[in-house]
């Protein structure tokens, strides 16, 4: 697998992907993925995820410029919205809609490289400081696509903002290594969408996206991973919030070979909050990896979170969500609930709520359930003549129904919910 990774490597490094100021931090970024090696199962943050898909795999990468499919894009895409289009890792100008707007810039990330470029420069040089994994090193080195967003001080958005990321007919299988970049500045906000759609060709995205939420500003953030069974995906978001910066984050993942979801937030400043939620759903042999990590860096802040997955066939899931309270954060608020509802007796989770408190003036609470359907319930449904397969699809409906509409954007929520039903089989 690593002369393979050397390979792509070396076709990336050797792109127009790659102006000269860059070149530096790829290589360095290399050199250190290349030291740490892909994560193993004696490392505590994968201790349930093994990555012998990857490592067994063999990986391309396709600099291609206008790539082409005959898929209608319109079910995927959100109307309305300023959408840019990926498809297998390459920007699709003439599938994308972007609406030029002032106070507003939606861009591709390699037109961003050169407008944008000391900016960009300063960003990427500090995130390279910051302790970081195996696959976020190797995002550095190998980024080819991706979204910069930048939102002027005290604007509103009112249309979402979309990257949907398609991965369709191939000819190998590739190794896909999107970045995305978002600033929203001081008293402004925006919706964001990240998309992820795939069909049966095996592949491997590797997904990094940093959120700045400044003063004040407000984030909603949806992340939609609809993943075929062949699909490995592993997907980081880092964001930071400043003072009284509101975040609000819903995660929605059905399917999946193997996917990774982590989002760490950093509420950096007083008056700062994050409402971070998901749902995922998983058949056949899907595994389904979702770790998050909170820290509360400042009095006053509040995070909630609630996970619920549903897991069917041999599927197995991990929750891993992590909180941390620093000891000048008083009077911050936390709280965590991870749910889990197993459709069969083959299906296997994994969950892991933790809270790290090192203040004395605090509000917490966490907690984790996994179990079955209530054979009583089902019973009790089928001598109302309803059949068994119905009834055990009332109950996960019912099972999913609170974390759905935690989801306070309506039209957002709305689309999330035609999701579940489209690809999930789940109407709520």
């Amino acid at each position: 697998m690593q002369a393979n990774i050397d390979k792509v490597y070396a076709s990336v490094q050797g792109s127009d992907w790659t102006p000269a100021w860059i070149q530096p931090m790829r290589a360095s970024a290399f050199q250190k993925f290349s030291q740490l090696g892909f994560p193993t199962r004696q490392n505590e943050d994968w201790k349930y995820t093994s990555l012998r898909s990857v490592t067994g795999s063999s990986f391309s990468w396709l600099d291609e410029a206008h790539p082409e499919t005959d898929k209608d894009l319109a079910n995927f895409m959100i109307p309305g919205a300023d959408t840019l289009v990926f498809l297998n890792g390459s920007f699709a100008p003439h599938k994308s809609h972007m609406h030029p707007e002032s106070g507003l810039t939606v861009v591709p990330l390699h037109k961003a490289l050169k407008t944008k470029k000391d900016q960009l420069q300063a960003q990427l040089l500090h995130d390279a400081t910051l302790p970081r994994g195996s696959f976020e090193e190797l995002n550095d080195a190998l980024f080819s696509s991706g979204a910069f967003i930048q939102v002027e001080a005290h604007h509103a958005v009112e249309r979402p903002l979309q990257f949907l990321f398609l991965n369709t007919e191939s000819a190998a299988a590739q190794l896909i290594s999107p970045k995305n970049i978002i600033s929203i500045a001081d008293g402004a906000s925006a919706t964001v969408v990240e998309s992820f759609f795939s069909y049966l060709e095996p592949h491997l995205t590797n997904a990094v996206s940093t959120y700045e939420v400044g003063r004040g500003a407000r984030l909603s953030l949806f992340q939609e991973k609809i993943l075929s069974s062949q699909s490995l995906h592993v997907g980081l978001s880092r964001i930071r919030a400043r003072r009284d910066a509101q975040v609000e984050c819903f995660t929605l993942t059905m399917g999946g070979r193997l996917s990774r979801s982590e989002v760490q937030v950093d509420l950096q400043e007083p008056g700062a909050s994050v409402k971070l939620d998901g749902l995922y759903l998983g058949r056949m042999q899907s595994h389904l990896d979702h770790v998050t990590t909170i820290q509360h860096l400042a009095p006053h802040t509040t995070s909630s979170q609630v996970y619920k997955g549903i897991l069917y066939d041999e599927c197995r899931a991990i929750f891993n969500g992590r909180v941390n309270i620093v000891k000048n954060a008083q009077q911050s608020a936390a709280h965590q609930l991870n749910k889990n509802l197993l459709m069969s007796s083959a299906a296997e989770v994994d969950s892991r709520p933790q809270l790290k408190i090192d203040a004395d003036d605090v509000k917490c609470s966490h907690g984790a359930t996994i179990g079955q359907l209530d054979a009583t319930q089902v019973f009790y449904l089928q001598s109302r003549g309803i059949p068994r397969a119905e009834a055990e699809q009332m109950l996960a409906k019912a099972f999913v129904r609170d974390v759905m509409y935690r989801i306070q954007n309506a039209p957002m929520q709305t689309r999330m919910l035609s999701l579940l039903e489209n690809y999930g089989g789940i109407t709520v």
